[in-house]
C-alpha cells in the first residue's frame, strides 16, 4: 500500500511549511522542511520505523536525523490543527519563597527569566511567603501578579488564618494532597494556558520527621492516575524532610510524571538528574529569600536558641537575597523530561 499526502500552510509571505507523508507499508517516510506541522491523527496505533529522507534534525523526535525506531503513528484520518515550532515546554519551579525578600526576588527575576530562558510555565512553593510562615490571600496575589501560574505549599500551610479563604477560592493554589479527607482545598490541579498543553501540578507532604498525615505514595498513585486522564505533563512538589523519602517518591513516580522536585529544607541540592523513565528529579530546590541567614531566618536568634535552649523569635533575614529553583524541559507530547538544571539568581543589592 502506498499513499501521498501533501499538506502545506503559508503565513502570508513570511514562510511556507511543507509536510509530506509518503508511502506506508509497515513503515512511513516523512519529509519535513523548516519546522513541524502539528497533526491530530486518530483511529488505531501502528508500531513502525521512520526513515527520514532529508538530512535535517527533527527536534520533536529527539533522535538521529536519519532514523527513529518505534514511533507510534495513529493511522486513518489526519488533519492539520496548527503550525508551530515543536520545542519542549519549559517549566520553572521556584523553591520555598521566604517572606517579603523572597516575594521581592520573584517580582524582580520572574519577568526577566521568562524572557531570557523562554519560560512557558511557572510553579512556586509559597508556604513561607507571609512573614516567613504561611500564606495569605494578599501575599499570594502579589506572587500570582508577578507571573507564577500555580502555587504549592507544605507543612506551614495553616500558619496564617486567612489561608482558608485562599484554599476555598483560588484554583491556582494547591496544598498537600495527602492531607486527611475533608481538608479544604485541592491537592492537585490542571492548569491551562493558551498555546500550551495542559499542565498538571501535584503537591505532596512527607511523613518522616514530620506531622503524621496520610501515606504520600498511595496518595500520589491515585492523583497521578486522575491527572493522566487530562495531561501527560505532571509536576510534583514533594515537600519532605529527608532525602531518602524524596528520592523514593521520584523513583516511585518515574515514567509516570514529568518531574519530582523536593522542597522544605531550604537548601538547594546538586543531584539534578533525569531518571530512566523520563522523570526529572532534584532533592531540594532551595529557598527563594535571604541567604545570609539560617534557612531564611535571622542568624542570632537561632544561635541563641541552640546555645541557651530559650524560646526566641525567628525573624526573616534580609541580606543576600536569591531566587532558587529548577528549570525543566519537558516533551509536550510524551510528558517526559528532556533535561533539568538548577537556577540560582542573586538579587542586586540596593
Amino acid at each position: 500500500m502506498s499513499m501521498d499526502l501533501f499538506l502545506a500552510t503559508a503565513n502570508e509571505h513570511k514562510w511556507t511549511q511543507t509536510f509530506f507523508i509518503r508511502r506506508f507499508r509497515g513503515c512511513a517516510q516523512i519529509l519535513n522542511e523548516f519546522s513541524v506541522v502539528s497533526l491530530q491523527i486518530w483511529t488505531f496505533h501502528v508500531r513502525c520505523s521512520i526513515l527520514f529522507l532529508l538530512p535535517v534534525h527533527v527536534p520533536f523526535l529527539n533522535c538521529s536525523p536519519l532514523t527513529a525506531d518505534c514511533l507510534l503513528i495513529r493511522l486513518g484520518f489526519a488533519r492539520v490543527v496548527g503550525c508551530r515550532n515543536v520545542r519542549p515546554v519549559k517549566l520553572l519551579f521556584i523553591g520555598d519563597i521566604v517572606g517579603k525578600p523572597g516575594r521581592k526576588a520573584v517580582g524582580y527575576f520572574l519577568p526577566r527569566l521568562r524572557k531570557s530562558l523562554g519560560i512557558d510555565f511557572v510553579v512556586a512553593n509559597g508556604e513561607n511567603m507571609a512573614g516567613g510562615s504561611g500564606i495569605t490571600p494578599a501575599t499570594a496575589s502579589e506572587v500570582f501578579e508577578a507571573g507564577v501560574d500555580v502555587m504549592t505549599s507544605g507543612d506551614h500551610l495553616w500558619d496564617q488564618r486567612e489561608v482558608e479563604s485562599l484554599l476555598e477560592s483560588e484554583p491556582r493554589f494547591v496544598r498537600p494532597h495527602n492531607y486527611p479527607e475533608g481538608t479544604p482545598g485541592q491537592g492537585f490541579c490542571v492548569a491551562r494556558k493558551e498555546g500550551l498543553p495542559p499542565v498538571g501540578v501535584l503537591n505532596l507532604q512527607g511523613q518522616t520527621f514530620m506531622k503524621p498525615i496520610d501515606n504520600p505514595f498511595f496518595a500520589a498513585a491515585e492523583a497521578v492516575d486522575e491527572l493522566r486522564k487530562e495531561t501527560a505533563i505532571i509536576f510534583v512538589d514533594m515537600h519532605a524532610e529527608t532525602t531518602s523519602e524524596k528520592i523514593a517518591m521520584g523513583r516511585f513516580l518515574d515514567a509516570r510524571v514529568s518531574a519530582v522536585v523536593g522542597t522544605h529544607t531550604h537548601v538547594q541540592t546538586a543531584d539534578e538528574q533525569v531518571f530512566p523513565g523520563g522523570t526529572a528529579f532534584l532533592c531540594d530546590a532551595g529557598c527563594t529569600g535571604p541567604q545570609e541567614s539560617i534557612l531564611g531566618r535571622e542568624i542570632e536568634p537561632i544561635l541563641r536558641r541552640f546555645t541557651t535552649y530559650r524560646p526566641q523569635r525567628f525573624g526573616v533575614a534580609s541580606k543576600r537575597v536569591m531566587l532558587n529553583g529548577a528549570l525543566i524541559d519537558i516533551d509536550d507530547e510524551t510528558g517526559k523530561a528532556r533535561s533539568i538544571e538548577r537556577v540560582s539568581e542573586l538579587l542586586p543589592a540596593e
